[in-house]
């Protein structure tokens, strides 16, 4: 196999690294800060998906643990 110039080895990186980053933005939704960072920055609703975690049961989590 011929070796990969400089260039190629870059967009190759570049394109791995696209395909497999994620990112985790964590952020408590209760106040008037959070109310604030969606007005200033709204993309984190339009551009993102939420996911609510609040407190499960004790049977879901045995049921999810099992």
């Amino acid at each position: 196999m011929e070796e990969l110039t400089l260039h190629e080895r870059w967009r190759l990186f570049v394109e791995r690294g696209k395909q497999n980053m994620h990112v985790i933005f964590a952020m408590s939704p209760a106040g008037e800060d959070f109310r604030r960072r969606l007005r200033v920055f709204p993309a984190l609703v339009n551009c993102t998906t939420i996911d609510w975690f609040l407190e499960w049961p004790k049977k879901a989590l045995l049921t999810v643990a099992t």
